[in-house]
């Protein structure tokens, strides 16, 4: 009995691979069996997300023993991660092709029954996709084509349906942003600086982030050191800006460089989120002796607490 079941499977893969002839029944008078991309249309993708989307079969009160199908998308704005069976052909099913090729952007998955079909099939899920939009994606809505479907009911006979393609759209979301900004761009022994810092989260939803920020002189072997980390919680349009007042002490006989560096950081992965920086220069008014850029960044971390 399981020999004959596995011979009827391998008998509806070979039909489907090969393009073997058989018989193409007439649904005009019945409804024809559909493949669709659901949903339609998947809106507000942004780089670096990762949306699903399923292909499914309504049979249109027909038996589904066996499904190929091939679905096109543009690889240079997504790639797809995996492809996985869904329930329309039941638990004990076989994969006989999984091919997901990024470089052209075509998935081709081929799933049969083992088992009996149930006549009517169900309206069920065929295979469920994962994409990722790329980090360098574009904005715009971008297809999800449906280049080839064929099914096989329970006599293993052809079923070609109507196909309904799906797209799906990247946008570029304003979210949390940071900013740093000083009045002005030169600075003597004696003179006021104002940084000014600006944090927004525009969105609906409360955003948990690090707040960092750090000094880099190019001048000094490009040393660098952090001046203020800490953990904030950003309510929804949150919009605020601090402004700290650092005295520019005497900071040594040479002129220097230095930036400014401001992050929003996830708090679990430390990606950033957001970043800005800001240049400033330091001129002496008298030259004394020299500074330690160590003890330069004592003193902003001080003037900022």
């Amino acid at each position: 009995m399981k020999k004959c079941m596995l011979m009827a499977v391998l008998a509806v893969v070979l039909l489907l691979a090969t393009n073997a002839s058989a018989q193409i029944p007439d649904f005009t008078a019945s409804g024809k069996p559909t493949v669709s991309i659901e949903p339609a249309s998947t809106m507000g993708l942004c780089p670096g997300d990762v949306f699903s989307v399923n292909v499914t079969v309504d049979p249109a009160g027909k038996g589904v023993s066996a499904a190929d199908v091939k679905i096109a998308f543009d690889a240079a704005v997504v790639e797809c991660e995996d492809v996985s069976p869904g329930n329309l052909l039941g638990e004990k099913l076989i994969e006989f092709k999984k091919d997901i090729d990024n470089e052209n952007g075509i998935v081709w998955y081929t799933l049969a029954r083992i088992g009996s079909t149930p006549v009517p099939t169900e309206e069920g899920t065929f295979a469920i996709l994962s994409f990722k939009v790329k980090e360098d994606a574009p904005e715009g809505t971008y297809n999800l084509e449906i280049t080839s479907a064929i099914l096989t009911d329970e006599n293993l006979d052809y079923i070609i349906p109507e196909i309904k393609n799906g797209t799906f759209t990247i946008v570029f979301e304003e979210g949390l942003h940071i900013t740093i900004t000083t009045d002005k761009t030169e600075y003597t022994t004696g003179d006021i600086m104002l940084a000014n810092i600006t944090i927004a989260n525009p969105t609906e939803e409360t955003q948990h982030v690090l707040f960092n920020w750090w000094v880099t002189v190019p001048s000094k072997g490009f040393y660098t050191a952090p001046l203020a980390t800490k953990p904030m919680t950003l309510p929804p349009s949150y919009n605020t800006t601090l402004t700290h007042t650092i005295t520019v002490g005497y900071w040594g006989a040479d002129n220097f460089g230095a930036v400014f560096c401001v992050a929003l950081t996830n708090q679990t992965t430390n990606k950033i989120i957001s970043f800005d920086a800001t240049f400033w220069n330091y001129n002496p008014a008298v030259r004394k002796k020299k500074v330690s850029v160590e003890s330069i960044v004592k003193e902003i971390r001080r003037a900022i607490r």
